[in-house]
């Protein structure tokens, strides 16, 4: 797509225009215009399948802390696409790479934010599926969770493929490799991302998805309070209560996760 593209959506809220590509490994995505103001225009570069779990995942489900679907250009198009609100600010993963770790207080807010963002899905029968640090985005105060294109619901169940593995091996519970995903699945991967920002590292590396699998099996991570003094216990437990290998041993709802959060965050604020 050499020049701007304009059109019209779905709900009559353009017209939008194409200014430049925005840089993604998986599908062309571009930052548009429109009468609201400045957006983000997402191509399928796949074919339908990711188009059509994202938009109607985003159908179903509302809050502050996901991205809000604004406009679309329906799959019988010649070229569908997805309009999204600009949120600005930068994506976990970037935060990461340039800080390594986010302070304590800080990634709590930001998991709050995040484990009521899964609650609204779960709540609306949606599973995200891919939660990592590069699908979510940081703007001002607030975490605003991304691209539900790997993502399932009630709707789109049919279009997956028997023995395929949908997620990022780094950031999928262990179960997923033999079984059908869970809202549990989804706080595991939530554990992954906390723990990545409370350590700047991951639970579990390996130099293969085999050897990976296998680490999930049988080892434990360490808790990141053991790595650096600054990470509060209660925090750290939190992280490896998202970690532990039976989904039956997890926490039980991302509302529970976003209730311990909220109650570590109060205490921490009393302390200070």
């Amino acid at each position: 797509m050499g020049q701007s593209l304009w059109f019209r959506g779905a709900l009559g809220k353009g017209p939008y225009r194409t200014i430049s590509p925005i840089d993604d490994s998986f599908q062309p995505v571009y930052l548009g215009t429109s009468p609201q103001g400045l957006v983000v225009i997402k191509f399928p570069g796949d074919g339908t399948h990711s188009y059509v779990r994202e938009k109607t995942s985003l159908q179903r489900v509302r809050h502050e802390s996901i991205i809000s679907l604004l406009d679309y250009r329906s799959e019988c198009d010649q070229m569908p696409c997805l309009v999204f609100p600009h949120v600005g600010g930068r994506s976990l993963g970037r935060m990461l790479k340039s800080a390594t770790r986010i302070s304590p207080d800080r990634t709590a807010a930001i998991f709050s934010d995040l484990s009521s963002a899964l609650r609204a899905c779960h709540d609306s029968e949606v599973w995200h599926r891919d939660v990592k640090p590069d699908n979510i985005m940081i703007t001002g105060k607030k975490a605003v969770l991304i691209d539900f294109g790997l993502s399932c619901n009630p709707d789109v169940e049919s279009l997956d493929e028997e023995g395929v593995v949908y997620g990022s091996p780094l950031y999928m519970a262990p179960e997923l490799w033999v079984l059908r995903g869970t809202a549990r699945c989804d706080l595991y991967s939530l554990g992954v991302s906390l723990y990545r920002c409370l350590t700047g590292e991951y639970p579990f590396v390996a130099d293969s998805v085999e050897s990976l699998r296998l680490r999930q099996l049988y080892q434990v991570p360490d808790a990141p309070s053991d790595l650096y003094d600054d990470v509060p216990t209660r925090l750290s437990d939190i992280a490896l209560h998202l970690l532990e290998r039976e989904p039956e041993h997890r926490y039980e709802s991302a509302h529970r996760v976003y209730e311990d959060l909220q109650r570590f965050r109060t205490k921490s604020n009393r302390a200070a």
